[in-house]
């Protein structure tokens, strides 16, 4: 719908990061979020968040997601795990989304993910995501790769889909 009125707030308190969003819809409809996010640790920063939005009977929407970030040396984790309720039934999903990241040297470095959607509908099959790919530089040539693949894309079973791409660029 269209976003009428929109107020937003944000600060930051006690080391964390702090957004609230409030907007009013011409339909009669709204939406609002709250978002933190938080540092405990040199290298550490963690975040929730959570929204609403209605738009009329069976067509409303809560999602929450909250997860985590770690990096120590050239090492970068990270997880995230988000749910969204649908007001229609049997509708809901959640996904949980692991990543990590390596800088082999100043050259080159790899990353790989995958994530996991899981289906309310008892039709649907589990969606599982997976992803690689490197980055290598020299001078000014710059060498991408990557591959990603999804198994039972949008909870269809044995629909699946693959992607490979490698990218050579020139820097003049």
């Amino acid at each position: 719908g269209n976003k009428t009125n929109k107020i937003g707030y944000g600060t930051s308190f006690a080391g964390a990061n702090v957004s609230v969003d409030y907007n009013k819809q011409q339909e009669g409809g709204s939406g609002k979020s709250i978002a933190v996010d938080y540092a405990p640790m040199d290298g550490m920063m963690v975040f929730v968040a959570q929204s609403d939005e209605y738009a009329g009977t069976n067509s409303s929407t809560d999602q929450v997601t909250f997860g985590g970030t770690y990096t120590t040396g050239a090492t970068t984790l990270g997880i995230q795990r988000t749910s969204i309720d649908f007001s229609a039934a049997n509708s809901d999903t959640d996904r949980t989304h692991l990543a990590a990241s390596f800088a082999v040297n100043e050259d080159l470095s790899v990353s790989w993910g995958m994530s996991t959607v899981e289906f309310e509908a008892a039709s649907k099959s589990d969606q599982e995501d997976s992803g690689f790919s490197a980055s290598y530089t020299m001078g000014s040539l710059s060498l991408n790769a990557s591959f990603n693949s999804s198994d039972n894309v949008g909870g269809t079973s044995g629909t699946d889909d693959e992607h490979k791409e490698i990218g050579l660029a020139f820097a003049f």
